[in-house]
């Protein structure tokens, strides 16, 4: 099968993505949410893990990830 090239209706994908600009849109832990997961008694890099898989949303959320993380492992 071979591709009769683009199509209408069809858009073209940008040939390269900036690589800064993909590094400035990481999301980073909210420290505030890890520290309260940490003295709560969760390992620090799951609470992390935990912080950014839920987009920082708050500290419940945080532990239903931790607790999700935990008995992925088990």
């Amino acid at each position: 099968m071979r591709s009769r090239g683009i199509q209408p209706g069809e858009e073209l994908l940008p040939e390269a993505v900036d690589e800064g600009k993909v590094e400035s849109e990481k999301l980073l832990a909210n420290e505030e949410i890890v520290a309260q997961l940490v003295s709560m008694g969760f390992n620090h890099l799951h609470c992390q893990k935990a912080a950014i898989n839920t987009s920082n949303a708050g500290v419940e959320e945080a532990i239903i990830g931790c607790y999700h993380t935990w008995m992925i492992q088990i």
